[in-house]
């Protein structure tokens, strides 16, 4: 099994494979036998430790309306232990093993609910192929991915198998700009959902200490082994960056703090254990980014959807570059990143290659109070179809979809 271009070996495939077609065999034999009237929900079910709120908080949403929903987790997950701790474990279906390695435990789990699913809503897609062979095109299921994150660069996204119209009965976007990004790949319109993701919605709870001016600084990951980590641009020039003494001294003086948190692919997938260890620098756990997004004041990225967060928010992002180039990156990245800047470039705001270009704009938004201005508000604008309750909308959405084709 390939993973990020690293090949895994599992000894025990022959066995899930074969419990796996059991359970196939007998969910494809009896479901049409019962109504359709559950919603199963899940965001990364990988194993990795990433915070996953997109399908969890529409299963809330669901949930609290009076729906049948449940919402399948890793027992490893940090929301998990949450939840379990506050004893609220109502419609929460707890896996062992993660659904790329035991398909077979999703299978048997989820094997009731999935005999009354109308529909599969996930966050992150469905990487494990037999999943595929059941969920994909199976006429008793419709399957919705809403996505984990707004469309960057089309050409990693193609990569990751996003943009195939063949995966999913609907696919989530939330704005024209990502309409015109799918028109590429002729994906056809009577497969999107137009709304936004479901997180945003939490975006307006109150935020930690929010007097407080901070910066986030959180980059993407990137296709890299620890063989090749330590000689790329990436992991060369963001230590530059955070350690840089002209800005460390300027942020001190205006007592700006800066949270720093390392994308969670590249130790889950690329075995990458990336920590920093500067005075200046507040680093947090990247399973609990969300908190960090609503108190903070600025973002800096590169391509992380998280820019949207922020964008969503009216606080100003600004994209650094800081690797473009470099060649111990895959061909397919590069041209990402080459994508990414030139098309760009004249339409969002603060999108820069060098590091003295990003300290000037950050002195210059923290002099401003984080404030932007009407022109960059209305750019942010044309990223969202809709700001205000983006699940009720979703729902409504889904259930339209569901009840035309019962």
């Amino acid at each position: 099994m390939n993973v990020a271009g690293l090949e895994v070996k599992f000894k025990y495939l022959d066995g899930q494979y074969k419990k796996e077609a059991d359970y196939l065999k007998k969910i494809k034999k009896n479901q049409k036998k019962y109504p359709k009237d559950t919603y199963i929900l899940f965001d990364c079910l990988g194993g990795d430790m990433a915070e996953c709120i997109d399908a969890y908080s529409l299963f809330r949403y669901m949930k609290d309306a009076g729906k049948k929903a449940y919402y399948v987790i890793m027992e490893m997950s940090p929301l998990y232990e949450k939840l379990k701790a506050e004893n609220n474990l109502d419609g929460i279906i707890p896996l062992k093993n993660t659904m790329y390695t035991h398909p077979g435990d999703f299978l048997e789990i989820t094997y009731e609910l999935l005999l009354r699913a109308k529909v599969v809503i996930s966050s992150f897609g469905i990487y494990s192929r037999p999943m595929n062979k059941f969920i994909v095109k199976n006429p008793y299921i419709k399957y919705f991915f809403i996505q984990h994150g707004q469309i960057f660069i089309p050409i990693r996204m193609v990569l990751a198998g996003y943009f195939n119209a063949d995966n999913s009965d609907k696919f989530l976007i939330s704005s024209e700009k990502e309409y015109e990004i799918l028109k590429q790949y002729n994906f056809p319109e009577n497969k999107l959902i137009k709304s936004g993701l479901p997180r945003w919605d939490l975006l307006e709870q109150t935020p930690d200490c929010s007097e407080e001016k901070s910066i986030f600084i959180m980059f993407s990951w990137r296709r890299l082994t620890c063989d090749n980590f330590d000689n790329s641009l990436y992991k060369q020039n963001l230590l530059k960056f955070l350690s840089n003494k002209e800005l460390k001294n300027y942020l001190k003086e205006k007592n700006v703090k800066v949270y720093f948190a390392a994308h969670h692919a590249l130790k889950g997938l690329q075995g990458i254990d990336f920590n920093v260890d500067l005075d200046n620098i507040i680093q947090v756990d990247s399973g609990n980014v969300s908190k960090y997004i609503r108190k903070c004041s600025c973002l800096i990225t590169d391509t992380s959807s998280v820019a949207f967060d922020f964008m969503f928010q009216n606080k100003p992002v600004i994209f650094y570059l800081l690797d473009k180039g470099d060649e111990n990156l895959e061909d397919i990245e590069r041209d990402g990143f080459d994508y990414f800047y030139t098309s760009n470039k004249d339409v969002l705001p603060d999108i820069y290659l060098d590091e003295q270009d990003v300290i000037e704009k950050i002195k210059h938004y923290t002099e401003n109070g984080f404030q932007l201005g009407e022109s960059t508000k209305n750019i942010y604008s044309q990223y969202f179809y809709i700001k205000n309750n983006i699940r009720q909308n979703l729902t409504e959405q889904i259930d339209k979809i569901c009840s035309s084709c019962d």
